[in-house]
């Protein structure tokens, strides 16, 4: 008898172990499954991100939620395009990330580029991830205006000269001769495509003819000004174009 009930007792304690283990399993399941993960948000604004670059506003559209859809999602057309974007800060709080991301536009053909911060919410909810806030501010904005490039900074009501042609150095070494041996005329019939660093502290002009192209690269200082010489530190040119 005593061994029977041993063997009972076995029995029982075996079955309610594997039951206890079970439940314990499908609870840190379902944990997992509803806990928030940075990573996933992560992965979700990069695709996001990589839909706006792109152009592709349909398939943005189902990583946003309802409060965001509800909102109305239509896009002004524009020939302003991103050129390119950084996810600058990440933080985590509570069942959701708060991104920093900056985001470089341009125009192919027009002398423009502006600097946006974008700061976007993604939550968990039902075991979705979503965007659920979008907001931005404009940095800075560049831009051609008479015979000059000039600067607005969201910290100023006023803009100011960044260079003109007076500022565009008139030799300039071809990006294809690695030796540097000779410099070749720099193109300054008007300006071309520019764009910002991430930072802002630098803007990247180019400027064209009918032939050829250069690119300079301008060091902006607190005032936003940096007329003359700055163009004169960076960049190549090419016959051809470049």
């Amino acid at each position: 008898m005593k061994k029977i009930l041993r063997i009972i007792m076995a029995v029982f304690i075996m079955v309610n172990l594997t039951s206890c283990k079970g439940e314990k399993t499908n609870e840190e399941g379902q944990e997992s499954k509803e806990s928030f993960d940075i990573n996933i948000a992560t992965n979700i604004l990069n695709t996001y991100m990589g839909y706006m670059y792109s152009g592709d506003i349909e398939r943005a559209k189902d990583l946003y939620s309802e409060k965001i859809s509800e909102k109305g999602i239509e896009p002004y057309p524009t020939d302003l395009k991103i050129l390119s974007y950084k996810t600058d800060e990440v933080n985590e709080v509570g069942r959701s990330g708060v991104f920093k991301v900056k985001v470089v536009r341009g125009a192919a053909d027009k002398v423009i580029s502006v600097l946006d911060n974008y700061n976007i919410k993604i939550e968990l909810n039902d075991k979705e991830y979503k965007l659920t806030e979008i907001g931005s501010n404009t940095e800075k904005e560049a831009f051609l205006e008479g015979e000059g490039i000039r600067l607005k900074d969201k910290n100023s009501v006023k803009n100011n000269l960044i260079v003109d042609m007076s500022g565009i150095p008139y030799y300039a070494f071809p990006k294809n001769d690695g030796s540097m041996i000779n410099k070749a005329p720099v193109p300054r019939k008007s300006f071309g495509m520019m764009a910002f660093s991430y930072n802002g502290e630098r803007i990247a002009v180019s400027t064209k003819d009918e032939n050829s192209s250069y690119l300079g690269i301008i060091q902006i200082d607190e005032t936003g000004a940096s007329q003359g010489g700055a163009a004169a530190g960076g960049g190549g040119t090419g016959d051809g174009g470049g």
